[in-house]
């Protein structure tokens, strides 16, 4: 069987692990006193897995990289809404291999996703999968400094 590069950019593995990166950048930025909710997660792969919104993102400095990126790139939001419905499937099976693999959890009470401290490695992956695990970074700093209802309003989204 041939893969091609949508099997290979878009698979749950690798949507698990941008999602642990995403989800720890985010506890972190916030003291490790919140996570980030699982609407804050849906729009992650989905923005990830699109190369030219990942290629405005992926570089991009942590402080005020959000808008920067959405000034650089003002595409971003387009499609962005029924790209994160279509992949939610996607979305919720890397969330549950990162549920299996230990990686993350979900506090039903707080409405949370939370890091568990299991070492997660990405330094012998590739260099799209390292541009994709540096974007989750940013995004969790990115999505952690500025309110949900901005970043739904910033990317044109709704949950």
């Amino acid at each position: 069987m041939i893969l091609t590069e949508h099997d290979i950019i878009q698979n749950v593995g690798i949507g698990a692990l941008a999602l642990n990166k995403f989800v720890n950048s985010f506890y972190a930025k916030n003291e490790n006193l919140r996570g980030p909710s699982l609407a804050l997660a849906m729009p992650v792969l989905p923005l990830l897995y699109h190369r030219a919104t990942l290629n405005s993102i992926y570089g991009r400095a942590f402080e005020g990289g959000f808008f920067n990126a959405l000034s650089d790139y003002r595409e971003m939001p387009a499609g962005l809404q029924q790209r994160m419905e279509e992949m939610s499937i996607q979305t919720f099976k890397a969330l549950n291999l990162a549920y299996q693999s230990k990686i993350l959890t979900y506090s039903k009470e707080l409405n949370e996703l939370l890091p568990i401290k299991t070492p997660v490695t990405t330094g012998k992956y590739n260099e799209d999968i390292k541009k994709i695990v540096q974007g989750a970074d940013r995004l969790g700093r990115w999505f952690a400094a500025v309110s949900e209802d901005q970043i739904c309003i910033t990317l044109k989204i709704k949950f």
